[in-house]
C-alpha cells in the first residue's frame, strides 16, 4: 500500500545514493515516518536499451545506466522507497518495457521496487494491466505533467484518472516535467481536491520549482489551503548543479547541500 512520501529523483549512483539516505536520517525521515523518504530512479527507452539519452552529446548525469540499478537499490531498500520514474510516449509500449526492465534487473523479484511512476500522458488501460498482470504488487503512479494541466480542465483530468480505477495508486501533480518550474498555487490545489473527492484513497503529490528555498512555503500554503498534511512531493531539477559548454551538459549533478536544506525544510514544514 502506497504512503505520502518526500521525494529525491534523478538518483543516479552510490554516492547520490548515501548522500541523500543520510540527509533523510538526519532530518529524522525514515521507513516508519508518517512521510517517508522516496529515492526516484529515471528510466526511458533509450537507457534501457544501453543507448544515451543525448546520443553523441555528454548524457545527463542524473539517468543510471540500468544495470546498476539494482546494486544502488541494494544499499536504500532498507531506508526508503524505491521507485522507478519511466518516460515515454504514449504509443511506446509501455507495458513491454516495464516487464523487460524488472525482469532484466530482478529489482520486483528481490523486493527492492514495487513502485512505478509512468511519465506518460494517459497510457492505455491495457498497458497498466499488463504490467499488473506481471508484477501485482506493483504500486503505480501516474504524472500528470505540464500538456496535461495546460489543455484539460480539471473534471476532464479527474474523469480520466477514475476510468483507471485500481490500476492506479497515485497522481503526481506535475507542471514542470523535471525542469524545476513553479507551479500555480490555486490550480495545483484545485486539482487536488477534485482528484480526493473522485478517490480519497488516492496518494496525490506535488512536483515543481522545490528546492530548499521554496519546499517550505509550499506545504504550508498546501497544507492551509486543504487543512492536511495528507499529499507528497518531490523535487529534482532544483536539487542540480549545471554547466554547460556549446550546447553540451558537462556537469548536471545533485548538489548535497540542496538535498540537506529541501529535505530538513521539508521535514519541518510537514511536522
Amino acid at each position: 500500500m502506497m504512503q505520502n512520501y518526500i521525494g529525491v529523483t534523478g538518483i543516479s549512483n552510490i554516492s547520490d545514493c548515501e548522500i541523500t539516505i543520510r540527509n533523510f536520517q538526519d532530518a529524522g525521515i525514515n521507513l516508519e515516518s508518517h512521510h517517508i523518504p522516496m529515492i526516484g530512479f529515471l528510466v526511458i527507452p533509450k537507457t534501457l536499451e544501453g543507448i544515451p539519452p543525448n546520443e553523441g552529446k555528454i548524457p545527463h548525469q542524473r539517468y543510471p545506466p540500468v544495470s546498476s540499478i539494482k546494486y544502488i537499490m541494494e544499499y536504500s531498500k532498507n531506508y526508503a522507497l524505491n521507485m522507478i520514474h519511466f518516460g515515454a510516449k504514449r504509443d511506446s509500449k509501455i507495458g513491454e518495457h516495464i516487464i523487460n526492465l524488472f525482469n532484466k534487473t530482478g529489482i520486483y523479484k528481490k523486493k527492492l521496487c514495487r513502485a512505478l511512476q509512468l511519465n506518460v500522458e494517459w497510457p492505455e488501460e491495457r498497458e497498466l494491466e499488463e504490467i499488473l498482470n506481471s508484477f501485482p504488487e506493483m504500486s503505480i503512479v501516474l504524472q500528470i505533467p505540464k500538456t496535461i494541466l495546460q489543455n484539460e480542465e480539471n473534471e476532464s483530468i479527474t474523469k480520466k484518472l477514475k476510468n483507471y480505477g485500481s490500476l492506479i495508486h497515485g497522481a503526481l501533480i506535475d507542471p514542470s516535467g523535471g525542469k524545476g518550474k513553479k507551479f500555480n498555487l490555486d490550480q495545483v490545489v484545485d486539482l487536488y481536491q477534485e482528484i480526493k473527492k473522485m478517490d480519497s484513497k488516492l496518494i496525490v503529490g506535488f512536483a515543481g520549482g522545490l528546492n530548499g528555498t521554496t519546499v517550505g512555503e509550499k506545504i504550508t500554503q498546501i497544507k492551509s489551503r486543504i487543512n492536511s498534511s495528507n499529499f507528497s512531493i518531490d523535487a529534482e531539477e532544483g536539487l542540480r548543479v549545471h554547466a554547460k559548454k556549446d550546447g553540451n551538459t558537462l556537469i548536471d549533478m545533485l548538489e548535497p547541500n540542496l538535498v540537506k536544506d529541501y529535505i530538513n525544510s521539508a521535514s519541518k514544514s510537514f511536522n
